[in-house]
């Protein structure tokens, strides 16, 4: 397999009109100064994969637009996400940003009970109204996110300077002024508070925690994340690579991709191929 330099990627996606998988974006596709690329040619068409592939992120992988055929790497994304697939594997959670009228009526139209569910164009305006305060979106604070978002996530979640640990280790290319917060404050109580990273392009949700209500504090902050994209001419809102846990990553990133692991692929082909021989 060869591999070739970012100046000779840039190159060939000139030369043969590639396009990004998907059309999917992820911030980390901005870090790609020193990054070298496996060259795959298949039925006679080229595609490029980015070697350093992050734990957290899907891989980036130029082909052309209409290459449908499996590309098996770490991370790169399959077939749509199905969320009547319980199944534990690994998801790219995504959104492409249009309107926040256009994504409620999304939501509307595939919830059995878009008047009770949130967020959907039905129960939008009125979470809203009981909720009563604004989103703040701002510039990361260490002091103020570790203090608030130790004191209201759960016992058993990873705590605040570890997560902002993880994030910096991940990515040690990352700009602090990339780094946001996001929280609703009322009063003088902050009910939801979230790590972002904004490259201009994109949102990216690294950790929530919120206040446990019927109002659904965490999920109506992505749904104003989305609202603050849409005013802003974002491309997309996601959450990286994960596995499936909780309810709000379904309700919020209704673009999201399966992604491939080596690992969960080859398990559950052999489960199919016991099934089959039964």
């Amino acid at each position: 397999m060869k591999i070739i330099s970012n100046n000779k990627a840039i190159e060939i996606i000139n030369n043969n009109n590639l396009t990004i998988h998907n059309e999917l974006w992820h911030y980390s596709y901005n870090f790609t100064k020193n990054a070298t690329y496996k060259v795959i040619r298949n039925s006679g068409s080229i595609s490029l994969i980015k070697n350093n592939i992050y734990t957290h992120a899907p891989a980036l992988i130029y082909t052309k637009s209409n290459f449908n055929e499996l590309i098996k790497s770490k991370n790169s994304t399959l077939l749509n996400f199905d969320s009547h697939d319980k199944t534990q594997r690994k998801v790219f959670w995504f959104l492409r940003i249009t309107t926040l009228e256009d994504f409620l009526e999304r939501r509307s139209k595939s919830s059995n009970k878009p008047k009770k569910h949130f967020p959907t164009t039905e129960t939008y305006l009125k979470t809203k109204n009981k909720i009563n305060c604004d989103l703040d979106i701002v510039d990361f604070d260490e002091s103020f996110f570790i203090y608030h978002y130790n004191k209201i996530k759960r016992n058993d979640y990873l705590d605040a300077s570890s997560i902002v640990a993880n994030l910096k280790r991940s990515y040690p290319d990352l700009p602090q002024s990339w780094i946001k917060l996001a929280y609703l404050k009322k009063d003088s109580n902050i009910l939801a508070i979230a790590l972002l990273v904004d490259d201009g392009k994109s949102i990216s949700l690294e950790n929530i925690a919120a206040e446990r209500s019927s109002l659904s504090y965490g999920v109506y902050v992505c749904t104003e994340i989305i609202k603050y994209c849409s005013d802003n001419k974002y491309y997309s809102f996601d959450a990286g690579v994960s596995g499936i846990y909780g309810v709000y990553k379904s309700k919020i990133f209704i673009d999201s991709f399966e992604v491939f692991n080596k690992h969960t692929h080859t398990f559950f082909s052999t489960i199919k191929k016991l099934f089959k021989s039964l």
